[in-house]
């Protein structure tokens, strides 16, 4: 019989200390669960701040709360992922959140960029300048910032306007102008496009 005693005695005992650390384990994840929310709801007021003051730099509205609200998660996405993209310390450039930033890819692709264009088609190797002439390359500079020579100009946006060429070309003008000793001066792209 005392076997008997001893053994129920000792089950209660054993059962107790499993819930005892089953409770802990349970309060301990709860607790991390509350700190997790906690700091996820700040980081998203923190991320409305931001998409408040970017709404007013870029001048943009929205039709209702739900384009708001849909508007607001593109941006935190979009600001997670240029977070993340500038944590990477080999990375010799930044990204920034600029005026498209509560878009999606899909949705800056179909608004800017040309849905005919044949972009698979393989570059052909550079062209001598005059016919029978051997094409003369110059060194490769490996590294050059040309916006310290005081020659590129402002960014300029097209937006969807189809006129890409006019855009590269009087950015070209523009810098070669500058850079055979002029003063950097602004062009017109309408007027290419008129011409």
């Amino acid at each position: 019989m005392k076997k008997g005693k001893l053994y129920i005695s000792i089950i209660p005992r054993q059962c107790s200390v499993v819930r005892v650390t089953m409770m802990k384990t349970a309060l301990l994840i709860s607790l991390f669960a509350v700190a997790t929310l906690a700091a996820a709801a700040t980081r998203l007021a923190e991320h409305e701040a931001v998409f408040k003051q970017w709404i007013k730099d870029h001048d943009k509205h929205y039709i209702n709360i739900e384009e708001y609200n849909y508007r607001f998660r593109v941006f935190v996405a979009n600001a997670r992922y240029v977070e993340a993209e500038n944590a990477i310390p080999e990375h010799t450039w930044k990204l920034g959140l600029n005026a498209f930033a509560d878009l999606t890819d899909a949705e800056f692709r179909d608004l800017y960029l040309m849905k005919n264009a044949n972009l698979t088609t393989r570059r052909q190797p550079p062209r001598p300048a005059v016919a029978g002439e051997a094409a003369v390359f110059l060194p490769r500079l490996t590294n050059v910032d040309w916006r310290t020579s005081g020659c590129v100009g402002a960014i300029k946006n097209q937006s969807t306007c189809g006129a890409c060429y006019a855009f590269g070309a009087v950015a070209a003008v523009e810098f070669g102008h500058c850079r055979a000793g002029h003063p950097l001066v602004a062009l017109s792209e309408q007027h290419s496009v008129d011409c």
